[in-house]
């Protein structure tokens, strides 16, 4: 019989009379599933329907491989339930196959519900079946069930092994359960088992998530002085947990061991991760000159990296705004495309600006040279409508605070308008800021209308941001005006209850 082509998989008449076994048809539905001739197994079990002959548990459980190697579920499923229909008994190895369909596809319930009929019905789940559903349920996410599963293991006469702290951590990892994590570690240790780099990364990466910076740090330790294999997934999650924690420096400091050759198990291959969180790392903590000097870093290395998006992004977050509106013509220069977050960031660094001192500052000549910098702003919102990014609601507030803060209230206004009506999602700072850029013109009428559109926008007011107005009206003697806001407050205020 050809195994080289698919129609070759049915037998003729000849060989039908030589070959009429259980045991040849379970033999080729076995080289069928290897290679994920799935159609050429259904025509097999046609033919095994039609014959005169026996049907036993290995034929049975041979399918049902056979259909998991296809990603066909069901019909696992369903073989399941002709095996028990026909009479015969199942065994381990036909319900771990099933239970090897479900997690393939990531049905976790199925999983899970299998391993509990197979207790009833006196199987026991061996650490191979249980490992297929704690990796069904890494793969769906549910943490609650793959916990129970390595409790049911360790009551039972299953032993838990590598592989299920691996899934398990995976499945702890995907929401960020740290705690449970680290006690995975714990339990492992205690059984006398060895970790290895994908345990560690499953575990790392929840230290990651729940900003353990400390415990990761100690995890790549012990991995350096047991002379385990750490990757680039290793060591770009350790960044991150640096990154999240804000340990700047330490995230420099890997960052320059795995550039120098010296780095010993740490030297591995830069990558746009490895650097975006250095950038990111310096963003959250101001460090704008640590900032661009690492945007410089990537691409003066040894095997250059070039910056991304993400880079500039992290880059612009971190920086004044002369040198932002550098960054994004260096991005154009770059052949890189700003995103709505780039863009958004270049439009807070001029809300944030420091006007006091603009004039001594120099601006590329693309762009408007004003004592104020919210030209700049409304600029850069230009740039998104020709480059199709839809401005969010950070890039209008942002646009707002710094038209309030160049006294331009009638641009304020008009950016929010053009907000509403094209159904952006007006929020809470929203409306505060265009009230803010009204008050610092003297418009407190004005103000007060924008406050009253605050319950249109759905905003839940903050009685702290309005207190400001208030005490505004009364320094101006104007306390009916103060009033009347602290009436129109009470009146959003039930309309929010």
């Amino acid at each position: 019989m050809d195994i080289q082509s698919p129609s070759s998989w049915t037998w003729s008449n000849k060989q039908r009379q030589s070959h009429r076994s259980v045991k040849s048809f379970t033999d080729a539905i076995v080289a069928c599933g290897r290679r994920g001739r799935w159609d050429s197994v259904k025509v097999l079990l046609r033919e095994l329907k039609h014959a005169s002959l026996r049907t036993d548990i290995v034929i049975y459980s041979a399918s049902i491989s056979a259909a998991a190697q296809a990603w066909k579920w069901q019909h696992a499923v369903t073989h399941l339930q002709e095996l028990e229909n026909g009479g015969l008994q199942t065994d381990v190895i036909a319900c771990s196959a099933v239970i090897n369909a479900c997690e393939r596809v990531g049905l976790w319930a199925g999983a899970v519900l299998l391993v509990s009929s197979m207790r009833e019905r006196r199987i026991e789940p061996n650490a191979v079946t249980c490992n297929a559903a704690l990796s069904a349920c890494e793969k769906g996410f549910c943490w609650v069930a793959a916990t129970s599963l390595l409790q049911s293991m360790t009551q039972a006469t299953s032993n838990p092994d590598l592989v299920t702290y691996s899934a398990l951590a995976s499945s702890l990892e995907s929401r960020g359960h740290w705690q449970l994590a680290a006690q995975s570690s714990t339990m492992l240790r205690r059984r006398g088992l060895k970790t290895d780099v994908v345990y560690c990364n499953a575990v790392i990466s929840s230290m990651e998530k729940g900003c353990q910076w400390q415990i990761s740090s100690d995890i790549l330790e012990t991995m350096c002085q047991d002379n385990q294999h750490v990757s680039s997934i290793t060591l770009n999650s350790v960044m991150s947990s640096y990154e999240k924690g804000l340990r700047w420096r330490e995230t420099y400091a890997m960052l320059c061991m795995r550039r120098s050759s010296a780095g010993g198990a740490m030297t591995r291959r830069l990558d746009h991760f490895a650097y975006n969180s250095m950038m990111s790392a310096c963003e959250r903590c101001s460090l704008w000159e640590e900032s661009l000097d690492t945007l410089s870093m990537g691409a003066t290395a040894g095997d250059p990296v070039d910056s991304d998006v993400v880079s500039f992004t992290s880059a612009i977050g971190a920086v004044q705004w002369p040198v932002a509106i550098e960054l994004m013509i260096s991005m154009e220069e770059k052949g890189i495309l700003a995103n709505v977050v780039a863009f958004s960031s270049v439009i807070n660094s001029c809300g944030d600006a420091d006007v006091s001192n603009v004039s001594d500052v120099d601006v590329p000549v693309v762009w408007p040279v004003a004592p104020e910098v919210w030209p700049m702003a409304l600029r850069v919102l230009e740039l998104m409508a020709k480059a199709k990014v839809t401005p969010n609601d950070v890039s209008c507030n942002s646009a707002i605070i710094a038209c309030g803060r160049g006294g331009q209230w009638e641009v304020a206004l008009c950016l929010l308008s053009t907000m509403l009506s094209r159904l952006c999602a007006v929020d809470l700072y929203t409306g505060y800021s265009t009230v803010w850029a009204c008050e610092t013109a003297g418009e407190w009428e004005v103000a007060l209308k924008v406050l009253k559109l605050i319950p249109e926008t759905r905003a839940k007011p903050n009685v702290f941001g309005c207190a400001s107005d208030v005490n505004i009206c009364y320094r101006q003697g104007r306390w009916q005006l103060g009033l009347h806001l602290i009436n129109i407050l009470s009146e959003v205020a039930m309309l929010r209850i």
